[in-house]
């Protein structure tokens, strides 16, 4: 017999089959049943942004939603340059916000007065939640030749149980 202890589980099992009184629940479950209830978060919608951009500087991909938890589950940064772009030998960025301080969360190295053409992408088997109202930027900074960067991020947003 496996016996549940933690008040936590037990309560969100409560609130997910809507049972208030938590004396009713079994506390103990046999090693042949095995209970298969979501007490997870509530998936409340999908996201999917692309942004391309051929500017200078830093760019926003999107601003996270202010009213709704946001878990980013994939990046996608790309880079397309000729050899007269001047952005300099180091890397492209994607920073987010996480508990209120800014994340380098992906790298794409460049190298200057070269033509360059990669894609790198970090896809997160855990999401990350980020901070409610944060923006998901990349950022380089070049004054001459061509460059177009692209981003594409995929999350979703719940709904949180927690009180």
């Amino acid at each position: 017999m496996v016996e549940i202890q933690n008040t936590n589980i037990i309560d969100k099992i409560s609130e997910k089959i809507k049972e208030s009184n938590t004396n009713i629940l079994p506390k103990t479950i046999s090693n042949s049943i095995v209970p298969i209830i979501d007490v997870g978060e509530n998936i409340d919608s999908y996201v999917v942004e692309s942004t391309a951009n051929a500017s200078s500087g830093t760019l926003t991909m999107l601003t996270t939603p202010s009213d709704k938890d946001f878990y980013l589950t994939s990046v996608t940064l790309g880079l397309n340059k000729n050899s007269a772009c001047d952005l300099g030998t180091g890397s492209l960025n994607v920073t987010v916000v996480i508990n209120g301080a800014s994340k380098i969360i992906l790298y794409l190295p460049t190298i200057t007065l070269t033509a360059q053409n990669d894609v790198v992408v970090l896809s997160l088997p855990t999401p990350i939640k980020l901070d409610r109202s944060s923006s998901i930027t990349y950022s380089g900074s070049f004054s001459a030749g061509v460059c177009l960067r692209s981003g594409n991020i995929t999350a979703y947003t719940t709904d949180t149980l927690e009180k």
